[in-house]
This record gives C-alpha cells, structure tokens and sequence, in this order.
C-alpha cells in the first residue's frame, strides 16, 4: 500500500494501534511499551511468525530480541519444557540439567575457561561478572564502550555524554535514580576507535574489567575484529581483565559465538537470550585465573546464588537449545541476512535514499544515514530525526513486517527464503513511503533511537 503523506500514515497506523488498546481496570503497567498507545499486543508466535490480539499475522524480525534463533515456540524445546515442567520447575537443590549444559558450554571453548555461574537474565550475568573482577583485581572501576548495552543494573547503566569530546567520552546515566557516586567507577571507552587503548593503558591501576559486546546492537558491524584482536591485547599488556558481553552474540554468529568467530579470546564471557530457548537465562563463564583466585578454597566468600539460578527447566530448554543448534547450518541465515543488506543497499542507492543497513551474521540494522559511520556516536549525529525512524517502524508494521523499536533486526532458522523476499518487498516499500511523504526532502533535526 502507498501513503503519499505523513499523516496518511499515522492515521493508518493508528487505526491498528487503537484497535487493540486494552483499557486499564485501576493502576498502570509501567514495563517498556505496556504504556504506549501505539502498541501491537501479541496474543501467540510460532515460527518467523507473531500474531496480534486481533489476528493479524506478521513476519517478525525482533524474535524476542534475538533469543528465539530456531523461531517461536520451536518442537523440540517446547517438548522438553513440557517435559521437564511435570517433573518441577525448580528444586533449590543441584539438578543433573545444570552439570549438563555446563559441559556443553565449556567444551566447545578454550581449554583456559574452566568455570560457569548460572543466573536468570542477561542483566545477571554481566552484574555477576563485574563483581567476579572487582574481587580478583581488588579494584572498582568498569570500563564500558559508548553506544553499548549490558544491561539495566546500575553498574553499567551509563552511556556517553554527547557533549563531551569523541575519544574522550564521559558517563552519563541511562536512568534517573542513579546515585552521582556511581560515575566514579565508570570509565567510558570511545568504540571502534584507537583511543580506548591510550585510556585503558592510562586508568589501567584503577580498572576491575573491561566490557565489550563484540558486535554492538546499536552498530552491527561484521569488520569489528582487528579492533577487538587490539582491545585483548591492550588489555593484556596493562594486566586487565576483559570481558566480553556475548547475550546477544552468543551461539548467534556461529555456535562459538563471538569468540570463535573472531577468533578473540577474553577472560570473562557473558550469555543470555538464546541460551534460555525463550526462558530467563544468563551464565558467566571464567577463565581459570580467576577460579583459581575468586573460588578457591581458601579465599572469602563470593555470592552466586539466587532463587532461579540454573533452575532446571531454563537448563534443559537450554540443553535442547544447543543440541539444535550444534547441527545447524549458520551459513544459510548469514547468507540470507548479507543477501538482505546488499539488495537494500542496492536499492537505497539507485533511489538516493539516505540509509543503509549494516550487520555481522544474522543480525541486522538500518541506519537512518547515508554516511560511514564508525561507533554510535556518529550513527547519532547524522541519522534523521527519531519521528522519521519511528514512522519507517509503523510503515513496516503496515507492511507485514515487526519491526522492533529498538531497530536491531534478527533472522532465525525459521526463517525462509520466502519470508527473507518479503522483509526485502516490506523495507523498499517502507523506504519508498518515506521518501514520497517528504521525508528525505524536508529539513529534519537528528534524534536517537
């Protein structure tokens, strides 16, 4: 369908949002979108497919925010949840599934990680992970790349000040409630960029960690590994532990994840999202340095408790998860994604359309600009406003096509060729519907999304 304005969208748009509005009975749900007018509210998923309370039925490229990479509801993991939740949920006492999926992990990685803590989300394990370096380096201060994500615990919480210089960048909190404190034990890194290594190598008698997801959802970028290869070895040099932030990229880019894909390996890895198969999960897994330190038995006592920690129907979907995964042709949805990316990009520039889209594997990304772009930052200073972001989201909506709106875009191994053709058909038609309703023509302020 073709919308020759802006307001010819949102009406359309809003038509579908107010069909679905769920009117409160008392109170407020306050959880990221349960607030917002414009929401599709979902009643059930199944394969590359999520569908409406109203029985509108859309390819989706959210997949529950990359964790479901076999796709909705997958046979064998929902058989064995089924199975494993007659048995119980949860004892609070060691399960066989745990010791299970621990061997799984850890014999697929360098012989030097020996160790696994288990917990209940992506926001655990990298919390957990700070507190594991803060005690082997008896030091305080985390370092962290602007434009990353690692979580909503206030440790991390902070991203970089616009305002401040390019390679020097400050902390600014990502919430209010954040005592001022906090900022004293955040280091923030410029990504992508040789100046983070000057930094690390200055601060490194103050620094417990750093953190770096691989591949940044803000930034997919796939030409990331000699600066990574760099980061380990600065950190390395100057004695500091480096972590990498893997919930997304873990058994993504390749079984292996991040590690084995670029060949980087880091002191701590952090998991999440798919190692769960749609269940709350999260795992730290450490180099024997630190067991050796952080464990023993001689040392004081370390936390890693927790009421839903390897809990044993996360364990076994997990287990399910990665046997699946292990006999998996990652080729095929990495072919099918950089297919993707060329044909848009092709078609972005025969249309002189200002964007493109970026990724590494299977994820992806359009970027609301036609320049290079190196990190976050400059992603943020070119970009169109965040309305015209906003309204390319309802139009691919409109279009057939869940859009998340945080923009990171996913395929699963239940996506097709089929569905693949229709994202592409979605996206051009979204793009065209942008440039005819003034879009690129007209002057826009930047804005971040």
């Amino acid at each position: 369908m073709a919308y020759s304005s802006l307001q010819d969208i949102d009406a359309q748009f809003q038509t579908l949002a107010d069909s679905q509005v769920i009117a409160p009975q008392s109170g407020h749900l306050f959880n990221p979108g349960y607030e917002n007018a414009n929401a599709i509210v979902i009643e059930s998923a199944q394969g590359a497919y999520i569908t409406d309370i109203l029985g509108n039925r859309y390819i989706d490229v959210g997949m529950g925010a990359g964790s479901q990479i076999l796709g909705h509801a997958p046979e064998p993991v929902v058989a064995k949840i089924s199975e494993q939740a007659a048995k119980g949920s949860i004892y609070i006492q060691p399960s066989q599934s745990a010791y299970t999926l621990k061997e799984e992990i850890l014999k697929n990685l360098p012989d030097e990680f020996s160790g696994v803590v288990f917990c209940s989300s992506g926001s655990e394990a990298t919390m957990r992970a700070v507190r594991v370096a803060r005690a082997y380096s008896n030091n305080t201060t985390i370092a962290l790349f602007g434009g990353g994500w690692h979580g909503g615990h206030d440790a991390v919480l902070f991203g970089e000040d616009p305002d401040s210089p390019d390679t020097q960048p400050t902390p600014q909190p990502l919430s209010t409630g954040l005592p001022d404190y906090l900022k004293d034990d955040v280091l923030v890194l410029p990504y992508n960029k040789q100046e983070a290594f000057d930094s690390i190598r200055q601060e490194a008698h103050r620094l417990a960690l750093v953190i770096v997801e691989p591949v940044q959802g803000s930034n997919p970028r796939s030409d990331i590994a000699g600066f990574l290869r760099d980061l380990q070895k600065t950190c390395r040099d100057s004695g500091v532990l480096l972590a990498f932030d893997e919930i997304i990229t873990g058994f993504r880019l390749c079984y292996g994840g991040a590690v084995e894909h670029f060949k980087v390996s880091p002191d701590i890895i952090t998991y999440g999202k798919i190692l769960g198969g749609g269940l709350p999960a999260g795992a730290v897994i450490i180099h024997e340095k630190i067991a050796d330190r952080v464990f023993a038995k001689s040392a004081e006592s370390f936390f890693t408790g927790g009421t839903f920690s390897a809990n044993p129907l996360t364990m076994t979907a997990g287990i399910e998860v990665l046997k699946t995964l292990k006999v998996s042709n990652y080729d095929r949805i990495g072919q099918f994604a950089d297919h993707m990316r060329t044909t848009m990009n092709a078609y972005f520039i025969e249309h002189k359309f200002p964007l493109r889209m970026i990724g590494c594997q299977s994820m992806s990304r359009v970027v609301f600009t036609d320049q290079n772009i190196d990190n976050r930052r400059m992603r943020d200073r070119y970009e169109l406003a965040h309305s015209v972001q906003a309204t390319f989201r309802k139009l691919m909506i409109l279009n057939g096509v869940l859009q998340p709106s945080n923009g990171i875009m996913f395929l699963s191994f239940a996506h097709e060729e089929g569905h693949v053709q229709k994202i592409i058909a979605a996206l051009k038609r979204s793009a065209m519907s942008l440039s005819e309703s003034g879009c690129f023509r007209t002057e826009v302020t930047h804005g971040r999304v």
